[in-house]
């Protein structure tokens, strides 16, 4: 799959189109994502009606901005009008949509064409991208084996890393871009909370859930992010040899798989010589203790916002997902209330990390892309380095790093509440390194 810029030039040139375009992914969708499962909903009249319109427009010399004429896939818990908006759940929506939510608007008005929506774990409630509910989407990189995409992104993740869309929309509330951004070998950014409006979109946790972009390089992955947060320009210039990475102490990390201890070393040793310093640096808390407190807080959350059908015996959901809405009713209103204020107390402490730091790097998963059949429910190792992130209200993007063979890893680069276009100029910088 080409990228923005590829496509921008094909389009200068005359020799692409919006249209044809289009038409081209949706004939690859139709061969490839039976197989996959990534999409869950196709848009196909509509995407090829508004390319043409673009298409006139262009030709015009109306160009909108660098998503015109742009294909992009949407996780499927945005208000998209007329689309009813499943929540990746057989028991979550029923009416069509009246309106577009906030985001989905800006992406049109920036000249985006929406190809369709993709799967998702049900209710964005789970990081290894499964759904028994409505379909696990399958990770392209193992075209023999049914290998996990991770999630709760996880068809956004697979549609690009498959060449189906050049760019998809994902929800964060714990990992859920980053995760399978990072086992299926794609870029996937995390904004700060609040920086993309959420009116329109189906509520997990109100207070962690953040909208953002995947796609295959920093490049295009800003420049959705731009248009989401209603940004106008991309922020001034990093400067390498003036930056402190933190690099977090392994000693924090738990168990890793090998191959992606041994990516990230030779990752940071490559990057090493780049940057004014790169020295380690300790969480206040441990990495289990982030998950098992924000854990807390989404079930109340989600209890809150979904327990009515969760509750409901004869509402058909994936028992897994039930049981962790479920988990929400026994955690009091008083003892939420406790945890949202530990949260706030360690989010100001940690401000004094960035007068040391002006961002953190660190695997983005412990594991890799398992086997279906391997997957335990019952443990949430994936979200072990991305919990942190939301839990102290930063941002982060995940970016893939080489590997032994075709194995995926991610390299996280965490930055400052409100620092996002600092961090993607700086993984810009940091994915060129790399290549």
């Amino acid at each position: 799959m080409e990228t923005f810029s590829d496509i921008r030039e094909r389009y200068r040139q005359r020799t692409l189109t919006s249209e044809r375009l289009v038409r081209d992914l949706f004939e690859r969708i139709e061969m490839l994502d039976p197989e996959l499962g990534s999409f869950s909903t196709l848009f196909k009249d509509t995407a090829i009606s508004d390319a043409r319109r673009l298409d006139a427009e262009f030709t015009s010399g109306a160009v909108r901005g660098p998503l015109h004429g742009i294909p992009i896939a949407v996780k499927d818990l945005a208000d998209i009008e007329g689309h009813v908006t499943t929540f990746g759940s057989q028991s979550f929506g029923t009416a069509p949509s009246a309106g577009d939510a906030t985001f989905i608007g800006r992406l049109r008005d920036a000249g985006a064409i929406i190809l369709g929506t993709t799967r998702m774990v049900e209710f964005a409630l789970g990081s290894w991208g499964t759904n028994t509910s409505t379909g696990t989407p399958r990770n392209p990189l193992d075209k023999h084996r049914f290998r996990i995409a991770g999630g709760s992104s996880s068809g956004s993740a697979v549609a690009v890393a498959a060449g189906l869309v050049p760019a998809a929309i994902g929800s964060d509330t714990g990992g859920s871009i980053r995760i399978p951004a990072s086992l299926c070998g794609v870029t996937g950014f995390k904004s700060t909370f609040g920086a993309v409006p959420l009116e329109g979109v189906a509520s997990l946790s109100p207070t962690l859930d953040t909208i953002g972009p995947i796609a295959r390089c920093v490049e295009d992955v800003r420049a959705v992010h731009l248009v989401l947060a209603g940004k106008a320009q991309a922020g001034g210039a990093v400067a390498p040899d003036l930056i402190n990475l933190g690099i977090l102490d392994p000693a924090q990390y738990g168990a890793v798989d090998r191959r992606i201890s041994v990516a990230f070393e030779t990752a940071i040793h490559r990057m090493r010589d780049s940057f004014a310093s790169m020295t380690p640096f300790r969480l206040p808390r441990g990495l289990t203790d982030y998950q098992d407190i924000s854990s807390a807080v989404i079930a109340y959350e989600a209890y809150a916002n979904l327990g009515s059908i969760a509750s409901n015996a004869a509402a058909i959901m994936d028992a897994d997902v039930r049981h962790r809405v479920m988990a929400g009713s026994g955690i009091s209103a008083g003892e939420y209330d406790d945890l949202n204020q530990t949260i706030l107390d360690d989010r100001r402490d940690f401000r004094d990390t960035f007068e040391r730091f002006d961002f953190l790097v660190s695997p983005t998963t412990p594991i890799g892309p398992v086997e279906l059949h391997e997957v335990d429910q019952g443990t949430i190792p994936m979200s072990r380095f991305t919990r942190y992130v939301n839990y102290l209200g930063l941002c982060a993007v995940s970016i893939p790093i080489p590997t032994e063979g075709q194995f995926p890893a991610g390299l996280q680069i965490v930055g400052a509440a409100g620092d996002d276009l600092r961090l993607l100029q700086l993984a810009e910088i940091i994915e060129a390194k790399l290549a």
